[in-house]
């Protein structure tokens, strides 16, 4: 009866306080649709549920048949996996890929904070880290394959001739000779997406970031299509070297995206389980009092992180607002349901 209370709990807290419950996603999907495009939507015979499946079945079905779920397990998780990527995937088909607004960019960033959430109700601590960490290697090796396509590159103004380019090449020796040739450090690619010290801090190369401060990049500017920082870059990946480097040069810890007040370096560090880059954050001041240390506190519970809980409390986050209660109550009946 325990079980089944807990259970029950665990599903109505989820219902009330989760804004992407499974019957809101074509709302999402959708909102910004007329009937007409709906309907020329319905008759294109485009359905993302099976699209959703066949990427479950490419990308993780022999993942998760070797966690050794039972089979209601892994069905769950597949209902889960398949709800999230039909919504990725349906939002790529409206708007085509490279032109998602801000917006929906965001809303894909969300809901990969509600998949892992509602993962744990399944998953252990362990799988749960394996998850994200195959997340992890699956969007490296989207990105180093967008990134060799030449001419793609070209065409969003990714030229060898260009810092940027030598910086997205990870090229330190040519950085060094384009800026002495007197290149722009500051020269973004032609959609403003990258700049050269973006792609120093994705690629966790520290000393291509130095190079480039000395030559006058600017440490807070902002892309103009997620408006992020290269701060923002190095937290997500967890580069802790590069945080260093950039904050000591002047990059704002503080500094969150036009309309989502928590989404700080701390926030993006916490949303994607770096540890070590949420320590790094806090020792150099980042503030963990505000809306952005509870979210980073909410984060951790969701990965089953007590170190990263703990040094968030230790540095002044919230941990008797109500979203944390909330949060460490799921914990608590996904541990018991689990066993």
């Amino acid at each position: 009866m325990q079980v089944i209370a807990l259970g029950w709990f665990y599903a109505v807290i989820g219902f009330v306080l989760d804004p992407f419950t499974a019957d809101e996603y074509d709302g999402i999907l959708d909102k910004r649709l007329t009937e007409e495009e709906w309907e020329q939507r319905r008759r294109a015979e485009y359905n993302p549920l099976e699209q959703g499946a066949r990427a479950y079945e490419e990308d993780w079905q022999e993942f998760f048949a070797g966690l050794g779920l039972t089979e209601e397990d892994e069905s769950s998780v597949r209902d889960m996996i398949v709800e999230h990527e039909a919504h990725n995937l349906g939002l790529i088909r409206r708007s085509g890929w490279g032109e998602i607004s801000g917006e929906e960019q965001w809303n894909q960033r969300r809901d990969m904070g509600h998949l892992r959430q509602r993962l744990s109700s399944v998953l252990s601590p362990e799988q749960l880290t394996a998850f994200w960490d195959e997340h992890q290697r699956q969007m490296e090796t989207f990105r180093r394959e967008m990134d060799q396509s030449q001419e793609e590159l070209e065409a969003e103004g990714y030229g060898d001739e260009t810092v940027v380019g030598a910086a997205l090449s990870n090229d330190l020796d040519a950085v060094r000779s384009l800026i002495a040739a007197g290149a722009d450090v500051n020269e973004t690619t032609a959609d403003g997406g990258n700049s050269p010290l973006t792609w120093a801090a994705f690629h966790d190369n520290a000393p291509m970031a130095r190079v480039l401060i000395e030559a006058g990049a600017d440490v807070n500017w902002a892309d103009e299509i997620r408006q992020g920082t290269a701060l923002h870059e190095a937290a997500s990946y967890g580069h802790v070297e590069v945080i260093r480097v950039l904050v000591e040069a002047g990059a704002d810890l503080e500094y969150f995206q036009p309309g989502y007040r928590f989404t700080t370096a701390l926030y993006h560090a916490s949303m994607r389980g770096h540890t070590d880059a949420v320590r790094e954050l806090l020792a150099l001041g980042a503030d963990a009092t505000g809306r952005a240390g509870t979210i980073a506190l909410d984060n951790a519970i969701g990965f089953w992180d007590f170190e990263m809980e703990q040094m968030l409390i230790d540095a002044g986050a919230d941990q008797d607002d109500f979203q944390i209660l909330i949060a460490r109550a799921m914990r608590e009946a996904g541990r018991i349901l689990r066993n």
